[in-house]
């Protein structure tokens, strides 16, 4: 499970820096919280 929310995490940060977004860790946080650790809850 902790190698999805890595990958997750990496192809968030990749994605922003191709795209020349600033990165907000907390931001990406509450992505992931939302996208990925919500849904395993279910």
């Amino acid at each position: 499970m902790h190698h999805g929310i890595f990958g997750f995490t990496c192809s968030t940060m990749v994605y922003k820096l191709r795209h020349e977004e600033e990165i907000e860790i907390q931001k990406i946080y509450k992505e992931i919280e939302k996208d990925f650790i919500l849904k395993l809850k279910k």
